[in-house]
């Protein structure tokens, strides 16, 4: 046990708070691995009960609903819980499409949803295609909610639709952080040094031409955290690190094995091929380009100007 004095550098200073980062990080990472075992305890309740992956899906995604439209109005908690259970549907056809089992979602109220990957030996590609398959479908539900609004076909709901493309847009780009086991780590497992930094190049170029209009902090943690994690690479010696996890998480909550970390055994299932390798930097790059550009425009109707 210790008590809460600072502790003294060689000049008897209190040091600097340079780990700022790095404290910011292990949070997200304490977090990750909480939502995981709230994850479990959910699941456990649910056999317990005996209302199957269907009727847990339907019970868990009504508190879910419910606890959004307490706090932002019936029919925006609705639409979220929607478009959230669109982009698990995205992880759970791409695992299929691979032949892999995965379970039904379930909703975590107030921290979005998850789904279990089944099958624990993926290699980087299928990590990769799995992790895009939740932002490539939450990015095409936000679209299709931005499209509708501007139509003019449902003027008196147009601020709902744009506000859920505002927000959809926000959370699959939180999903793409390269890092925790999120979405962005797995898609970025596949790459390389060498296109893991053209993917950092590529992601600075977004945010410039951007200028950071309604992506909020989300462009510059990405370019951060990918700078972090190429020099990571480059420290070890390795060309890729493969992120592992056994469940697949929405709203930015993969929950991962070892308390929501990723796995950072180089190679541990095949390194991707050349092809492979820039496919998954092109989906990476075009779902952080199509997310943060949907976000800069929706947040013109959305956020005071």
């Amino acid at each position: 046990m210790s008590d809460n004095t600072p502790e003294q550098d060689g000049t008897g200073k209190p040091p600097r708070r340079s780990g700022a980062l790095t404290g910011a990080a292990a949070l997200l990472a304490l977090v990750l691995g909480k939502l995981k075992l709230i994850g479990g305890l959910l699941l456990s309740g649910l056999k317990l009960f005996k209302l199957g992956q269907l009727g847990g899906t339907v019970v868990t995604l009504a508190v879910s609903a419910a606890f959004y439209a307490s706090r932002y109005g019936a029919a925006f908690g609705i639409g979220l819980v929607l478009l959230i259970l669109l982009h698990e549907l995205g992880h759970g056809y791409m695992a299929k499409r691979l032949g892999l089992n995965v379970s039904a979602p379930i909703f975590i109220p107030g921290f979005g949803a998850l789904i279990l990957l089944k099958d624990q030996n993926l290699t980087t590609w299928q990590h990769t295609l799995v992790g895009a398959g939740g932002p490539l479908f939450g990015l095409a539900g936000a679209l299709g909610c931005y499209a509708l609004a501007q139509s003019g076909l449902l003027p008196e709901g147009a601020g709902l639709l744009t506000a859920l493309a505002f927000f959809t847009a926000q959370i699959n780009l939180f999903n793409l952080i390269p890092v925790f086991g999120l979405d962005g780590d797995r898609i970025t497992a596949s790459l390389d040094r060498n296109r893991l930094t053209w993917a950092l190049v590529f992601v600075i170029g977004i945010a410039v031409a951007l200028g950071g209009a309604g992506t909020g902090a989300w462009l510059v943690i990405i370019t951060v955290l990918l700078g972090v994690k190429l020099v990571t690479r480059w420290k070890a010696g390795v060309a890729s690190a493969e992120g592992a996890g056994e469940a697949m998480g929405t709203a930015g909550f993969p929950l991962g094995e070892g308390e929501g970390t990723p796995s950072a055994t180089p190679g541990m299932n095949g390194l991707a091929s050349e092809p492979e390798q820039w496919r998954a930097l092109a989906l990476y790059l075009a779902l952080a380009f199509g997310l943060a550009y949907l976000a800069a425009h929706a947040s013109r109707h959305v956020l005071p100007a």
